[in-house]
């Protein structure tokens, strides 16, 4: 059976400690500390980027994307929290989008409302990534459970159809999973890729295998860092320029 992600806004529930993320973001947190990193400037080929904020600490305090919006990180009760302040919303419609922290956002750090069918999974171990499997959602899976009232209602739900809304898993609230298993699906979401990640003995990220599960080919990706020992270039091309404190 398939898992699903649950996504649930701050004062209804409570969550379970995901461990291997906190220690992946503590780590992380600690390297930003020790490196007195201030900012952190993501750019591709082309002109979209987002731009990274971190405190004294070296904790992510905001992201910010040109002309979409930003998100805040926030710490409560030892849980990280992200808010996503969308400029094509309403102040209202922005104080709902209170989300826990999850490795979709932390690792892949893209504008969480985008729109796609491709669903992540994460292995984490050791606080390192130690394998991320892509799937593709089949047209079978596209009846889909939308809670009313962020969850303030468990009770009531309303089935909505791909055609009439946008298909990612922020905007669709996922469906908890005794819901899911009374439906019968024809089809399983179809793996796509596989990346495995591979570090040197100072446990320094340096390549990255990724297989293509139709045809079965590996590229090797090959990361680029500076005199300080900060990637200058990630496993997705894009260029980061660092601002001190």
């Amino acid at each position: 059976m398939k898992t699903l992600l649950m996504l649930f806004i701050l004062p209804s529930l409570i969550f379970s400690q995901n461990y291997s993320l906190n220690s992946y973001m503590d780590k992380e947190f600690q390297n930003i500390k020790t490196n007195k990193i201030k900012s952190i400037k993501i750019s591709q080929s082309s002109a979209q980027y987002r731009t990274e904020f971190y405190n004294n600490e070296g904790e992510l305090t905001k992201i910010d994307y040109p002309d979409i919006g930003y998100v805040e990180i926030f710490k409560k009760d030892d849980r990280y929290y992200y808010k996503v302040i969308d400029k094509d919303l309403s102040i209202e419609e922005n104080n709902n989008n209170i989300f826990e922290m999850n490795e979709n956002f932390f690792i892949d750090r893209r504008w969480p409302f985008r729109q796609s069918n491709e669903e992540i999974h994460y292995i984490l171990t050791d606080s390192q990534i130690k394998m991320i499997y892509a799937y593709m959602e089949t047209e079978v899976y596209y009846d889909v459970f939308i809670y009313n009232s962020y969850y303030e209602n468990m009770g009531s739900i309303e089935v909505v159809s791909p055609k009439d809304v946008v298909h990612n898993p922020v905007v669709l609230k996922r469906v908890l999973e005794y819901f899911y298993s009374e439906r019968k699906y024809e089809e399983l979401p179809v793996l796509i890729s596989e990346r495995k990640y591979i570090y040197n003995s100072d446990f320094k990220l340096i390549n990255i295998e990724v297989k293509d599960s139709k045809t079965n080919n590996i590229q090797n990706i090959t990361l680029e860092y500076n005199e300080k020992g900060l990637p200058v270039v990630n496993e997705n091309g894009e260029t980061l320029v660092y601002e001190y404190y």
